[in-house]
């Protein structure tokens, strides 16, 4: 996070046990006039284990009363399409709260082949809807701000 990140919101963010236990943050949404972590941003290019260690750290952070509202953004190449695999796909849907995508041919894929599966679903649009192409961070961003307004 960084010393000037950890001492102005590392009290927001920290999962308090036996000792403090930061998550893997790449960067914070901060909403500026409260100064209140809104989201943390975890920016991984290949997955292997990345995202599951995201999907842990969304469910600790969900676990404690102080950090149960703070969002969990997951940001990606896709690098290997290695999120079309079950146990990702369910993370994506599931559990970590928006994935945003930087190549757009990976996104169409992804969101194609998510779609040739599982759209025959009732909540196939909703889940869908926590997978984003990187272009819509901005109204994302603007979106969670003023929802913690």
């Amino acid at each position: 996070m960084g010393d000037e990140a950890l001492t102005s919101y590392g009290d927001q963010v920290v999962i308090r046990n036996c000792n403090d236990i930061f998550p893997d943050v790449d960067m914070l949404i901060v909403e500026k006039e409260t100064s209140s972590v809104i989201a943390i941003l975890s920016c991984k290019t290949s997955l292997r284990e990345r995202l599951t260690e995201t999907a842990f750290w969304k469910r600790e952070l969900e676990r404690m009363r102080d950090t149960s509202d703070i969002k969990l953004v997951f940001i990606t190449t896709d690098k290997d399409s290695e999120l079309k695999t079950e146990t990702n796909r369910y993370i994506l849907l599931h559990v970590i709260d928006c994935t945003f995508i930087t190549d757009p041919n990976k996104y169409y894929e992804l969101v194609e082949s998510y779609r040739r599966e599982y759209g025959i679903r009732d909540d196939f649009d909703e889940l869908l809807m926590r997978v984003k192409l990187i272009d819509e961070m901005e109204d994302f961003t603007n979106q969670l701000i003023n929802e913690n307004r």
